[in-house]
Formats: structure tokens, sequence, C-alpha cells
């Protein structure tokens, strides 16, 4: 496991953390691997798919992915859970018995939820539940406005273009809906801060399987839209997307796990390109590969998506702490 050496002492990491939760009280908001190859260039892993197959199982990635839209603008109280998997190299596996930490600071994640595509709807986005597509579509850098920029795919997979990829990340009113969600993030020994799902997400059996999920809108919730789970036991189609800043140091490293797309910016530059309807992923960066200055502050920003079921998950793991930003 990694550690956090050369950080702050042990006084200044409290008080920063303390300061973080007091201003995350203040804010109610409302707004909803398994790889069988990567490459690593030019800063940006990249999971490669292989093979078909709905979100679920623990075996390759298959098809695209997308992120989701706006949303009308409606209110949600701060909400449900999210279910991590597997060890990562920074921290504890997933286990049968989840043990939900106490929080130790919060990311504002902005969920967008989405109806499931039809044809004979013209306010459905067509990368919701309508098989395997949009996979690894955006560009190397963030826009203007820190929202990633559609790039056509260099990949056999579906894309349905620019402007229904820019409903993911955006407010479009009668096609999504958006809630404000208090990511919890868990202090683990050996100065590892993480968000597992598979520890802290909804409980379910799925065939006949108890595990924890990352449906944090699903009916019922504190976080639930109008469009709900449309019939399904889960709520499988929306977006997500959280905005932080962190202190670069040496050793810095994250762990993801993703189901569906997963992409993260780092500096504004795409560092891990997990897009796409898949299974379980679980890309790692060594944040000294990408030759920041030890000291200065960066901008970390992720954008994640689950759009066809049967299962979601979601784990971010730093052994640095992570401040949250305007989106």
């Amino acid at each position: 496991m990694l550690t956090s050496a050369g950080r702050m002492s042990r006084a200044d990491s409290a008080s920063a953390i303390s300061h973080l939760m007091s201003v995350v009280a203040i804010a109610t908001c409302v707004v909803g691997c398994t790889i069988e190859s990567g490459r690593h260039e030019v800063g940006i892993y990249q999971a490669e798919a292989s093979g078909g197959g709905t979100s679920g199982g623990t075996s390759a990635m298959g098809g695209s992915g997308e992120l989701g839209g706006g949303g009308s603008g409606n209110g949600g109280d701060l909400g449900g859970g999210g279910d991590l998997g597997n060890g990562g190299d920074l921290g504890s596996d997933g286990g049968a018995s989840p043990v939900v930490d106490q929080p130790s600071f919060f990311l504002t994640m902005y969920l967008r939820d989405f109806k499931k595509y039809s044809a004979t709807d013209p306010l459905t986005n067509p990368a919701f539940d309508n098989g395997q597509c949009e996979k690894s579509v955006v560009s190397d850098a963030l826009g203007s406005d820190r929202k990633p920029i559609y790039r056509a795919p260099q990949n056999a997979f579906p894309t349905f273009g620019q402007a229904y990829f820019d409903q993911w990340y955006r407010d479009v009113p009668g096609t999504n809906y958006l809630r404000v969600y208090p990511l919890p993030m868990s202090a683990q020994p050996g100065g590892i801060y993480e968000y597992d799902s598979r520890k802290s997400g909804v409980a379910d059996v799925y065939q006949g399987v108890a595990r924890h999920v990352f449906f944090p809108i699903d009916d019922g919730s504190p976080y639930a839209t109008p469009f709900g789970n449309q019939g399904g036991a889960h709520n499988f189609g929306f977006t997500g997307e959280l905005h932080a800043t962190f202190t670069s140091g040496p050793g810095d490293r994250v762990d993801i796990r993703s189901d569906d797309d997963f992409y993260l910016f780092i500096d504004q530059k795409l560092v891990i390109d997990g897009g796409g309807t898949h299974v379980s992923i679980e890309p790692s960066l060594n944040i000294d590969d990408l030759a920041l200055t030890n000291g200065q502050s960066y901008a970390f920003d992720a954008f994640y998506a689950e759009r066809m079921g049967a299962t979601a998950e979601l784990m971010i793991r730093t052994n640095f702490v992570l401040t949250p930003s305007p989106g």
C-alpha cells in the first residue's frame, strides 16, 4: 500500500479535513478490472474494449461509453451511496460484508438522470439503454467550461455525434434532471482516501449473489427524479461529474473502478480514458508520470456515466486530499 509521505502534518491534515466538513455541512444542494489491455500514452490510460456485454460481470471491457448531459435544474437532496469493487493498488478489496467508513470529506457530484432511449421520443438520448456505443469519445483536453469536448471515436462502435454527447454533462430540460450528490471520501490506513461503492453502495442481490452497487438516484432515495427507475430494479441511466483540486506531491496515485464510462482529467488533460458501456474496469495512474510540480495545486475533473444495466460501480481512491471546486 502506498503512503502519503512528504505530506502536510497530521494536525494540518486534520484541520483541512475539518474545514472541508464544515463547508459541506453548510451546503444543501439539489441538482441527481478486469482490463484485457491498456495503454499509457502521453499520460493517458485507455482501457481497450474486447467484446460486448452489458455492464455487470467481471470480464473484459466491452462497448462504448458516454456521459450524461444536463438536467432541468430540479432540486435534490444529498443522497445515496454507490458500489465499488475489487482491490486497487492503493487500498482494500471489496468484500461480501461491506464496512461503511465515516467520511473524512465530501466531493460534490453532479448527477444527471436520463430516460431510456426511444426512437419515438425526441427528448431521449440514443446513448442510454441502446446497446454498445460512444466508446472513447472525448478530446485530450477539457473545454474552457471544464466539460469534455466530443471527438469522433477511433473505433468501430456507434456514435451519435456532438449534439447528443453535449447533453451528458449539461442541463437539458425534458431530457435530463440534475441532482447534486455529496460523494463521501473516507480515510483509510496509510494515508489513503476513497469512495468505494462495494463498501457503501446500495444493497442488492443479482442472480442470487449479494452485492453493493452505485445507484444513488434510485426510486425511494433522497435523489430520485421524475424519470425514476422506469420499470427496472434500479435507475440505469445517469451521468456524474465532479471537480476538485489537489496539491501535487511525490508518489501521488489514483486508482479507479468504474462501470460504465469514466474519464479523468488532471490539469485539464485527459489521463484516464475508460469510455464505453462495459463491465467493471480498474485503471490506475501514477501521477509522477505526469511530471507535475510538487507543491503546486492542480485541477482534478472526473466524468462518469451509467448507461446500461445490469450493474453500476464507482471507486475513486487517492493518497492525497481532494478539495471540491466549482464545476
